[in-house]
């Protein structure tokens, strides 16, 4: 009796003579009208399982019914022989007495047992076994999403390789084309496009290397005047020229071709050196780039550096 509560199941359903007799050739008869060529026994087995699920159901809706009015009529009749036995003590009415109480506790018995199950479910879904739930509801979903059978050119159909085959049709279909093998249409719509064209010297223009007017209008035209970095280092990019208090000139540096154009912001990247700055990772400090006045600090900088402007 453990066994079966435990894996869900409901037992009492199957106690009745009458059920197990019943059930049996019911499902051989079921099998018998429906069992047809070209359906495939998947889809009669999962059919027959819904029939004998709705037999089950019926009958025990039915014996729900037949022990709800026989529980109403022996507590009628324990009732009244309990007053028999108060009033006149009789064996026969004590042992009549005791026959109804059994029959009463059986089903006392049945409703508790249906009880503990309905409480179990409980416990499923809002205790602690809700992985069981999910997957058990899963399962009723992707059954529900099943497709069943299809229209086809030939009627409707319930085989599943065919309606298999129907839907690897159709998706191929989707992905596939008509070839025309004629390169005469090819040629008379691509020269019906009218593709933009440019000069030789606008052409020569756009393979010329970066000058810095072309860099100084790319800072201007930049949101918040920001240059390119995670840092988001100000630009101050000035209209007329490059000041040398703005980091332009150090942008500047690898477009410059004269020595004789250096600012005296370049000319102190390019004592860098002498300040005793000899790699790039000495201007970090705990991988975090130094404040001005860290480096300051560490290598006797001027208030007006352009170190300044790269905060």
């Amino acid at each position: 009796m453990a066994e079966p509560y435990k894996r869900g199941y409901k037992p009492a359903l199957l106690y009745p003579a009458k059920l197990c007799i019943t059930l049996p050739n019911g499902k051989k008869t079921w099998l018998y009208c429906n069992e047809v060529w070209d359906v495939s026994a998947a889809v009669i087995w999962e059919s027959c399982k819904a029939y004998l699920r709705g037999e089950i159901k019926a009958s025990s809706a039915y014996q729900s019914k037949i022990a709800r009015e026989k529980k109403v009529s022996l507590s009628k009749d324990i009732a009244e022989l309990q007053s028999k036995c108060v009033d006149a003590p009789n064996a026969d009415v004590f042992k009549e007495l005791l026959t109804k109480k059994a029959e009463y506790d059986i089903l006392v018995s049945n409703e508790t047992a249906e009880s503990l199950l309905k409480m179990r479910h409980n416990y499923y879904e809002f205790g602690d076994k809700q992985s069981e739930l999910l997957a058990h509801q899963i399962r009723q979903s992707s059954s529900s999403r099943e497709i069943n059978q299809i229209n086809t050119d030939i009627g409707t159909t319930i085989n599943p390789q065919t309606i298999n085959n129907q839907f690897r049709k159709f998706y191929g279909s989707l992905y596939s084309f008509e070839s025309l093998n004629n390169e005469t249409q090819f040629k008379r719509f691509f020269s019906s496009l009218d593709f933009p064209s440019i000069t030789s010297e606008m052409a020569s223009s756009l393979d010329a290397p970066f000058t810095i007017n072309k860099l100084k209008c790319a800072l201007k035209l930049m949101q918040n005047w920001k240059c390119p970095g995670p840092h988001g280092f100000p630009a101050e990019v000035e209209e007329a020229s490059c000041s040398p208090s703005s980091l332009m000139s150090l942008l500047c540096l690898p477009l410059t071709t004269s020595p004789t154009a250096y600012s005296s912001s370049v000319v102190d990247f390019l004592v860098w050196k002498e300040l005793g700055i000899v790699s790039v990772k000495q201007l970090y400090i705990s991988s975090i780039f130094a404040s001005f006045d860290q480096l300051t600090q560490v290598f006797n900088l001027k208030p007006t550096h352009f170190f300044r402007y790269l905060q």
